[in-house]
């Protein structure tokens, strides 16, 4: 199986998605990382995420994803590995359009898409993104880093509720999702990082969703059921920012097709594990948009292994 694995992961490149209220939320809710000092030692903010107008991050990325793929009871080993770089850099203040009005905002471009900040009391707030050309406005639970960083704190981090503008670009309908997310504050790590000696604060984003969806074409149904945990350690240097990103994903999906005395089924069960790094960083000078062309996330991976799943069934429907 080949999907498009160029993978961007920065501070807004781990799913940032709809939620609801989901009764099962054991692995978010009993993640309980070692920390690496003291609980309650406190970092601001802003000196460990400095939206400062044109700082500019190139980040290189190694992705590997292991596991199997069935149709109709025919098995094939995944085992894929990729490097990609995407880039990343603060466009500045400017003013916004959403749904509820006009909002001044700091502008975060990200791997294609643009991300939208207010700096407030609670903290680094992100209150929308753009994406494919569409606006979204985020709502619910959009603190994205808290004023203060304490030590052994965890926030809900999960800030939009509209299923259809997620999938919108799937061509698919949503019936049935369940997504819960989470920042921990870790503590300072020490790491090396191209041959230099770095201390960063480790936050780690943990994720769990699962989400029905359905499609109809020429008289044939398709019905998909997927789910995926995830925890993605992320390291923010001071004055900096994001410097460092691991990823560990399950992924489960399965697929059924039916129609016109048809039908076929394609799954997939693999486990994506990977790390982004920060190659190149400039602070606060004028840049220029990089030519590098946008990779994917995780969420990508997954929406490329629901392209090849779907064209399976298609092909194999009997």
């Amino acid at each position: 199986m080949k999907t498009s694995l160029a993978v961007a992961l920065s501070a807004m490149a781990v799913i940032t998605v709809s939620c609801s209220k989901d009764e099962d939320e054991s692995y978010v809710d009993s993640y309980s990382p070692t920390l690496t000092e003291a609980k309650g030692t406190a970092y601001t903010a802003n000196d460990y995420f400095p939206l400062v107008k044109n700082n500019s991050y190139m980040y290189s990325a190694n992705l590997v994803i292991t596991g199997t793929e069935t149709t109709n009871g025919t098995k094939e080993t995944i085992n894929e590995k990729d490097t990609s770089y995407s880039y990343a850099y603060v466009k500045g203040k400017e003013k916004v359009t959403f749904e509820s009005g006009t909002k001044e905002v700091i502008t975060y471009y990200n791997n294609g898409d643009e991300v939208y900040y207010q700096i407030n009391d609670n903290g680094i707030v992100c209150v929308g993104q753009k994406s494919n050309g569409s606006i979204i406005e985020f709502k619910n639970n959009t603190v994205f880093l808290k004023k203060s960083l304490e030590v052994g704190d965890s926030w809900p981090y999960n800030p939009t509720d509209d299923y259809s503008e997620l999938f919108s670009s799937w061509g698919v309908s949503a019936s049935d999702m369940k997504y819960t997310a989470k920042i921990f504050v870790v503590g300072k790590e020490s790491f090396k990082l191209n041959d230099t000696s770095v201390t960063a604060l480790r936050m780690d984003q943990v994720i769990e969703f699962s989400v029905n969806m359905s499609e109809s074409e020429n008289g044939v149904s398709y019905k998909i059921t997927m789910s995926m945990k995830m925890t993605a350690p992320n390291y923010y240097a001071k004055g900096v920012g994001l410097v460092k990103q691991k990823v560990d994903a399950t992924i489960k999906m399965e697929m059924s097709a039916s129609g016109n005395g048809r039908s076929a089924s394609a799954s997939v069960e693999a486990n994506i594990k990977g790390t982004n790094e920060l190659s190149y960083f400039s602070k606060g000078l004028t840049s220029k948009k990089s030519s590098v062309e946008p990779g994917s996330n995780v969420f990508s991976v997954i929406q490329g292994m629901k392209a090849q799943l779907l064209e399976k069934c298609k092909k194999n429907i009997k």
